[in-house]
């Protein structure tokens, strides 16, 4: 089938012309389309940021994706509607007034919302989580060979995490290693297999950048936290420094007053609960009695800083376990500019939700957590973990499954 992209469905996810290149698709971008992109990519903020990341993704594909040679009035829509009738073609919009013109023209099946469109894989990143039986040509006590072609069918990468029958693995030089979870000096252990992966991840030396992608209440961020604490009282690291950007959920709250931090405090008030929930762990574990002054005190001692992206340009990390909280509320640019601040001896964990994203105009596909991941797989310093399952409640996951 033949699909003519328009402007809204690309701004709205630049990379959108790779699902209609496979199993015999045609991804179908007019000159009209190409001409408003140009148009935008000076623009401030994130439509130009856009424009330019869907202008890049068109590039890179020039010889996969139809460019029709057609007149164009520079003006999309009608252009569209035109070229409509001289193809046999579906249109993908995000535009509701310019679907509902098509429809009604050439009929319902001859639109696809881009809004519904998602791509039909277990991930965003195109990956599998288990494997077949049947993969495997040959197994020992710690990792099993995998067939000739089983990688390029599955398009595994470099340090995919797996879970198979009897073993969470992980995928490297044609074969699954079986892995082995760290035990964490807090008492945080990994709830399931997911969780257990990501243990391994963050104790793994060999990573200068991970990721945590998931659900809210998955406990990436809880157990991420942990195991940076840990590694510091391993003396592993000098500190652990955190940031969250400045992005509100709701409401601006506007200006409030004092210093900087009594500003930005309420931003970092789930850092807090979180380290709340470790030292009581340990203090449990120990029967003793719970401090609440733990996290101060690894404040006042400089192991633990809380700080805002508007103070990163300048600065270089060493010797430090570094959290980006919420990261799909940065943009590619943004994280390029933390990423590149990271000096020897550090590692970077980037935490968050790609479908939990409270910057305009970006969605999952754009933001910047998803652009790093794509960026980076196949990298041998770098891993990532998706969780998918809730385990703050029931109701936590049956809200991030459903709303």
């Amino acid at each position: 089938m033949k699909y003519l992209l328009d402007t809204c469905s690309l701004l709205d996810d630049p990379n959108l012309a790779e699902t209609y290149t496979h199993d015999g698709h045609q991804a179908i971008v007019h000159p009209s389309v190409l001409y408003e992109l140009d148009k935008h990519k000076t623009a401030p903020g994130l439509l130009g940021l856009s424009a330019r990341q869907a202008i890049k993704s068109l590039d890179s594909m020039v010889d996969q994706i139809l460019f029709p040679d057609v007149p164009s009035s520079q003006y999309a829509d009608p252009d569209l509607l035109a070229y409509m009738a001289q193809d046999d073609v579906t249109l993908v919009t995000r535009d509701s007034g310019l679907a509902l013109q098509a429809k009604a023209r050439y009929g319902r099946e001859r639109v696809v919302e881009s809004e519904a469109v998602k791509i039909q894989t277990e991930s965003l990143f195109n990956a599998v989580s288990t494997l077949p039986p049947d993969a495997f040509v040959e197994w020992d006590r710690n990792k099993g060979m995998l067939k000739d072609g089983i990688a390029e069918e599955y398009n595994l990468s470099p340090n995919q995490y797996l879970t198979l029958d009897n073993m969470l693995g992980q995928y490297n030089d044609g074969a699954v290693h079986r892995i082995n979870i760290p035990q964490n000096g807090y008492g945080i252990v990994g709830l399931n297999a997911e969780q257990k992966q990501l243990m391994h991840m963050l104790y793994d030396d060999r990573f200068d950048l991970s990721a945590a992608v998931g659900i809210a209440g998955c406990g990436k961020t809880l157990l991420t936290l942990a195991a940076g604490i840990d590694q510091v009282r391993a003396k592993e690291y000098e500190k652990v420094i955190v940031f969250r950007p400045l992005v509100h959920s709701g409401k601006d709250p506007g200006t409030l007053p004092g210093g900087l931090m009594d500003k930005v405090g309420d931003y970092f008030k789930p850092i807090h609960d979180n380290l709340e929930f470790i030292f009581q762990n340990q203090r449990k574990k120990l029967s003793q009695t719970v401090n609440t002054q733990d996290a101060q005190m690894l404040m006042q001692e400089g192991k633990l800083e809380l700080d805002i992206m508007a103070k990163v340009r300048g600065r270089t990390f060493r010797d430090s376990f570094v959290i980006l909280d919420e990261a799909q509320n940065l943009t590619p640019q943004q994280m390029k500019t933390l990423i590149t601040r990271i000096g020897s001896n550090s590692r970077l964990v980037l935490t968050g939700d790609p479908y939990q994203v409270d910057l305009p105009g970006v969605n999952q596909h754009n933001n910047g957590l998803t652009h790093v991941v794509k960026r980076f797989i196949g990298q041998d310093n770098f891993a990532y973990v998706e969780l998918k399952h809730s385990k703050r409640s029931r109701l936590a996951e049956q809200a991030a499954n459903l709303l």
